[in-house]
């Protein structure tokens, strides 16, 4: 071969004969001459690509530097840090205040200046040695607050001193777990220490902590970290075990083997473990506040009197903070028979208070995802191919999750379907279908074939009563009418037009031939998840013929080409829905829940029409709904008194709606049996306490 043609032609005695080495190559920023950052990263387009830096790729460069950002903070500002009424409220006996200074922008106190007689807890990544020592002198603790928590699998435990508190190091240097129980405390809150008694010994106290969001990296569910406290003043430290932690103690028993290592190690004897099994020390958290239960934790300290003990106690909060607990585990629930947003599953809302703070691992809530990322897109996916089993939707349909309710549709609809001059045909049973007629009136020449509104709405047309229009563009109707109470049990023929459906309030509640519909759609609030998401079933053939002047988030094939994803759905409504689909295909499909909906309504009906008139269905039988269940009494006095009296006893959202008043049961999927035996227990009971 020619020297022409040698690759390392122009390069033989030079390291880059060998295509380069690290720091040698002509754009690496260690290259000869002005290389990298000084000349070609300056004068090519590379400063719109910050951290490029050749083939070598990224070393350890200035790029980086943001891993170095450390805000400091002196003592002598901490104070200032406090609220004024907490320092209003702290006082040098019995209560100091808790103060994160990370929440103000600094991560690492120095020891600059001076501190009040004041003592305080201070929170912060990082501490010098002369700011430990003040804030020690000064009869306060520091705490390390950790940007990770992690378990380690293996770790030996020290018995730390000082009123100054660390985690504990892994084998690798890896932070422990006593971070995760401090990082729990509420902070610019006061901390009192009136109940807490220390001898002048050394004592180790005991503090649980969760798991790890890994657990297969622990060997136990549950870990004990053993701190120790040295001084003459009683830490001011309180410790509570996080809302976790009860629900694992109430059903796992804690080991022993760390804190017998701990006795090992620190030759300082530590309490029976048993006590912890009893999950009596908890801190609640809740949107407004933070509440801690007194309760404590007893140790016998070396070389102590007979008898005596050291007791441990969480604090309590001021009134400023307090607010009410949440505590599912003891929180009954009642049964809510609104018409919508409605009741959910007990099961569903359970997993999404769980997913809540950290879905499944991904170390943020459903509702801080992007929703583009990976996570999200399994979730939306997942939802759609579970609804396209449920309801066994062809592959010629698209499924699009949409905002505005299914209100925005009566719009949509006639834009998507018409031009101005065609013809759409309404069939009105009630108010939803009325809305749907009215609103169509601006996009097209909407016909009404039918409307119930002389009978109130009471019945449901039959074939020869229905007069549609030739030539129609689609025929619109509303699959069950809410605040009526009729549902279509067979759906009109209407030949060649195309049948559009809102299936609002009984969407998933039964089969559905979704091949005989055109547009299928709903609100999801009523039946299947919250409020802010309508799921539009449409056929694919019926995509791309939008009026001109349709806005962009009314146009079906936009959001059909972007899969539902052309803007920020509301990506929490649709998990929730998810979660439905899920536990409906769990609980046998549609078909189980229609039988179980059939059974439902029929208790319900049948004690309507065995109360010799005492309630009252307008209704007619046949087309009576098996979602929504209205009924009156004698007078509107009567019914308000029932609808008090189930209020009293856990049944809520009677109230029939206010354009027809009365009183109105909403049975969807997730009402269980027993709330509709609870209902009919309350109306027998009811009229027999009010029969003349």
């Amino acid at each position: 071969m020619t020297t022409r043609l040698k690759k390392n032609r122009k390069k033989r005695g030079h390291v880059s004969a060998g295509h380069g080495r690290v720091g040698k190559h002509r754009k690496h920023p260690g290259g000869r001459g002005n290389a990298g950052g000084m000349h070609h990263h300056r004068i090519l387009f590379d400063k719109w690509h910050p951290g490029y830096f050749g083939k070598v790729g990224m070393r350890y460069f200035h790029k980086t530097m943001n891993k170095f950002h450390c805000p400091i903070v002196n003592v002598d500002k901490l104070w200032s840090l406090v609220p004024e009424d907490i320092k209003a409220k702290a006082n040098g006996d019995s209560a100091a205040p808790l103060l994160d200074v990370t929440q103000h922008g600094y991560f690492k106190v120095l020891g600059k200046g001076g501190l009040p007689t004041q003592p305080m807890v201070v929170k912060a990544k990082f501490f010098s040695k002369l700011a430990e020592k003040k804030i020690k002198d000064a009869g306060g603790a520091g705490i390390i607050k950790l940007k990770m928590w992690q378990s380690v699998e293996r770790h030996r435990l020290k018995a730390l001193s000082g009123t100054v508190l660390y985690p504990f190091s892994g084998s690798r240097g890896e932070p422990g777990e006593l971070g995760r129980s401090a990082g729990s405390l509420k902070d610019d809150t006061l901390h009192t220490q009136s109940s807490i008694t220390v001898p002048p010994l050394p004592i180790l106290a005991l503090c649980c902590v969760s798991a790890c969001p890994r657990p297969q990296k622990l060997t136990s569910k549950l870990r004990l970290t053993v701190i120790k406290a040295i001084g003459q003043k009683p830490p001011l430290h309180v410790q509570a075990l996080p809302p976790r932690v009860l629900d694992e103690m109430a059903a796992i028993s804690v080991s022993l083997s760390v804190v017998q290592e701990a006795m090992a190690l620190s030759s300082v004897p530590v309490c029976n473990a048993g006590s912890l099994k009893s999950p009596s020390v908890a801190m609640r958290s809740s949107f407004g506040g933070t509440r801690l239960k007194a309760s404590c934790l007893k140790t016998r300290a070396s070389g102590s009197a007979p008898g005596s003990l050291v007791t441990r106690c969480t604090a309590t909060v001021p009134a400023s903070t307090s607010a009410k607990s949440i505590d599912t585990a003891n929180d009954a629930r009642v049964y809510n028979f609104a018409a919508g947003p409605a009741t959910l599953p007990a099961n569903v809302v359970k997993q999404a208070q769980a997913d809540l703070f950290n879905w499944r691992g991904s170390g943020m809530s459903v509702m801080e995802m992007s929703h583009r990322g990976k996570e999200f897109l399994s979730i939306i996916q997942k939802a759609e191919a579970d609804l396209r089993t449920l309801l066994k939707i062809p592959e010629n349909y698209e499924v699009l999750f949409l905002q505005g309710g299914a209100s925005s549709q009566f719009s949509a609809i006639p834009l998507n379907l018409c031009t101005p001059e065609d013809t759409a045909d309404f069939i009105v049973t009630g108010s939803w279908g009325d809305k749907a007629y009215k609103e169509a009136q601006k996009y097209c020449k909407a016909n009404l074939s039918f409307t119930g509104k002389p009978g109130k709405y009471t019945n449901l047309p039959s074939e020869s009563e229905i007069k549609l229009t030739p030539g129609a563009k689609f025929v619109h109707i509303c699959a069950n009418e809410t605040i009526q109470g009729v549902e279509f049990k067979e759906y009109p023929n209407v030949g060649d037009a195309i049948l559009v459906a809102d299936m609002s309030s009984n969407f998933c509640s039964k089969p559905v031939d979704v091949s005989k519909f055109g547009i299928i759609y709903g609100g999801v609030q009523k039946n299947i998840g919250p409020a802010g998401v309508v799921i539009v079933i449409i056929r694919k053939d019926l995509l791309g013929n939008a009026q001109p002047q349709t806005p962009t988030m009314f146009d079906y094939k936009i959001h059909a080409e972007n899969k539902s994803l052309y803007n920020t759905p509301p990506c929490f409504p649709i998990y929730v829905c998810g979660l439905v689909f899920d536990d409906l295909l769990a609980q046998g499909g549609l078909e189980a829940a229609e039988e179980r909906n059939i059974e439902k309504a029929s208790l319900l009906y049948d004690a309507i029409e065995g109360s010799n008139g005492f309630y009252k269905c307008p209704v007619e039988k046949s087309v009576r709904s098996l979602m929504n269940v209205p009924f009156t009494m004698q007078t509107p006095e009567l019914e308000a008194e029932f609808i008090k009296e189930a209020a009293a006893q856990g049944m809520v959202q009677l109230k029939g709606h206010r354009s027809v008043g009365g009183v109105r049961a909403s049975i969807y999927n997730a009402m269980p049996k027993a709330g509709v035996e609870k209902l009919v227990a309350l109306m027998k009971s009811f009229q027999s306490k009010h029969s003349s």
